[in-house]
């Protein structure tokens, strides 16, 4: 079972991934690793740190001459600003970040110890993780893209293919004005959600299972989405607009074609009973604005429950485009994963040529 573990604390020594269950052989591209990262940190809209932050991802182990020996592989991220034992306690809970929730739970007024484990920039290894698997899944034929789509009140209705890799992630014809609405709002000390689109192209059909339940591969996309930190909400296809149509207009249809039976006026997002239909995975995901606000926040000094405003600390202004990456490598991991369960061969080869024989059968249906 493909499986990875992450640890680490925001302003940390650094950040670590243990990877599990890669078959043998199977190529580690480290200059797509560290490409992603480079983009996650150079969107528009991110905070001061991730111009000191040059994330490079090193392996540590499992990996001789760039291919895995079938060991658990090991990567790790520095982190340049690691002074996590001289910050200051933080004892003004922030609106919007886990602060109080686990100084209740874990009965403690110092919420510095939560919020290094609970921050965003853990991400960042894990996105280590998932590009990694994102380049397994190119060998494969497998294509994942993604794109912000919304950014406050502005949104985008274009292809998710139209853009050119700029500074947002985003459609070329929508850059500029979702440019103009991060910079208004980085004027004023505020900060912006929105919403994008993950697409994954040319996975088979037949990937998934119907049960166990908690196996179902929609029910696994969502769980990783939910877990990035600013995503409140996730959509499978067209779901939200679907949950408003009758039935007659809201399932497409199946056609007989070179490639076997497909489906045709599909909006289900590529996924049905919990297994791939052969037709584009899309997810969309709606992130909340960022909680920490430099125009600060009304909250309360726990240790004297007077009102209080809290301590401003280096944060985004809009993360929607860097998420948008993350989420990509995040399911490119799942995606992997669920293909490895069903198909899994100790040797790579092997591997890869039982997944295409199992493209080449389903075809056939």
């Amino acid at each position: 079972m493909l499986r990875y573990t992450s640890a680490g604390e925001s302003h940390g020594d650094s950040l670590i991934a243990i990877i599990e269950g890669l078959p043998y052989k199977t190529p580690i591209n480290t200059d797509f690793i560290n490409k992603r990262l480079n983009q996650r940190n150079m969107m528009f809209g991110r905070s001061a740190r991730m111009k000191i932050e040059n994330d490079k991802v090193e392996i540590l182990s499992g990996v001789r001459n760039n291919h895995s020996i079938g060991s658990p592989i090991t990567l790790q991220i520095k982190n340049k600003v690691n002074n996590m034992n001289e910050l200051n306690p933080q004892i003004v809970p922030r609106p919007g970040h886990a602060d109080l929730p686990a100084m209740k739970k874990y009965k403690n007024l110092d919420a510095r110890d939560f919020s290094e484990f609970a921050s965003a920039r853990l991400t960042a290894i894990r996105t280590s993780a998932g590009a990694l698997a994102e380049s397994i899944l190119n060998i494969l034929g497998i294509t994942a893209l993604s794109s912000a789509v919304q950014i406050g009140e502005r949104t985008c209705n274009h292809q998710i293919e139209n853009h050119d890799g700029n500074d947002l992630n985003c459609c070329k014809l929508c850059h500029e004005q979702f440019k103009s609405s991060i910079s208004r709002v980085m004027e004023e000390g505020d900060t912006l959600g929105g919403a994008f689109i993950v697409c994954f192209k040319n996975v088979p059909a037949g990937i998934g299972t119907i049960t166990p339940w908690e196996e179902r591969l929609n029910a696994k996309l969502f769980r990783v989405l939910s877990s990035i930190q600013t995503v409140r909400a996730v959509e499978l296809g067209s779901g939200i607009n679907q949950s408003g149509l009758k039935g007659s207009q809201a399932h497409g249809s199946y056609e007989s074609s070179e490639r076997g039976t497909i489906k045709t006026g599909d909006i289900s997002g590529g996924i049905e009973g919990g297994i791939t239909n052969g037709s584009d995975i899309i997810l969309k995901a709606y992130c909340k604005p960022i909680a920490t606000l430099r125009k600060g926040y009304k909250s309360v000094d726990v240790t004297t429950k007077q009102e209080s405003q809290g301590v401003y600390e280096r944060s985004d202004t809009c993360t929607v485009s860097s998420c948008s990456l993350i989420a990509q490598s995040l399911l490119s991991f799942e995606i992997l994963a669920s293909i490895l369960n069903q198909l899994y061969m100790d040797n790579f080869d092997d591997f890869k040529g039982n997944f295409e024989r199992f493209r080449w059968e389903r075809q056939q249906i």
